[in-house]
């Protein structure tokens, strides 16, 4: 079996990779604290304006050692003082490799390409890819690292507005079947920006809206970005 495709063994190819660590954001990536001495709060205290004078004092002393530089640094409670923490949300940057190996995989469904590429720079074993994780481009894989990179999040259906243009539109039964096909297979996502507002996905909302769902997947697109 044939399949056309545009790679070839020694191409220089552009791929996704997910970024696994980010810089703390407690310590600004530099694994250490700085604080003044640790407030006293435990003595016992004659009277509640004692307490309040005590702790005045104690906040004045940090104040004039942050002045001088009198402080000590601490290894940084979140990150452990490495500087980096694991990252909470999946965020992807671009990666570029050779392509070293070709194969054919054979499915229920028909055959795919499978791109053996090894990252430059880096000796580990080569990534497997399909062809449509990988870009002769730069720019069209970082185009979708920005897509990829876009705030996702779950958002009441009554909270999205919906433009005249599309509310007085009723899309055929032919593409709201074609949606609901797409969606047992996967959640399709709306589009909206930073006000909730719809600009794309209006045959999903629909189709959301149908099948009764409280809750809907959406993408966020800053107006900086917003095709």
């Amino acid at each position: 079996m044939y399949i056309e495709t545009s790679k070839e063994i020694g191409s220089k190819v552009y791929f996704l990779k997910p970024i696994r660590k980010v810089k703390c954001s407690l310590c600004n990536g530099t694994g250490h604290i700085s604080l003044g001495k640790p407030l006293n709060v435990e003595d016992g205290y004659e009277s509640p304006s004692e307490f309040v004078q005590s702790l005045v004092h104690q906040f004045a002393e940090n104040y004039r050692d942050a002045v001088i530089g009198n402080i000590k640094q601490y290894k940084c409670p979140e990150c452990g003082g490495k500087g980096m923490v694991k990252a909470m949300s999946p965020k992807y940057e671009v990666g570029e490799g050779t392509v070293v190996a070709i194969n054919m995989i054979a499915n229920t469904n028909g055959a795919n390409m499978m791109f053996a590429v090894s990252e430059d720079g880096n000796g580990s074993t080569p990534r497997k890819l399909t062809d449509d994780e990988i870009w002769l481009d730069r720019d069209k894989a970082q185009r979708k690292c920005d897509f990829m990179n876009l705030e996702r999040r779950l958002v009441p259906i009554e909270c999205i507005q919906i433009p005249q243009s599309f509310a007085k539109t009723i899309p055929c039964n032919e593409k709201l079947m074609r949606r609901l096909d797409e969606w047992r297979k996967f959640e399709t996502e709306i589009f909206v920006d930073e006000k909730l507002n719809l600009f794309d996905g209006y045959t999903s909302f629909l189709m959301y809206r149908m099948l009764g769902k409280n809750d809907v997947p959406v993408v966020i697109w800053p107006d900086e970005k917003r095709p």
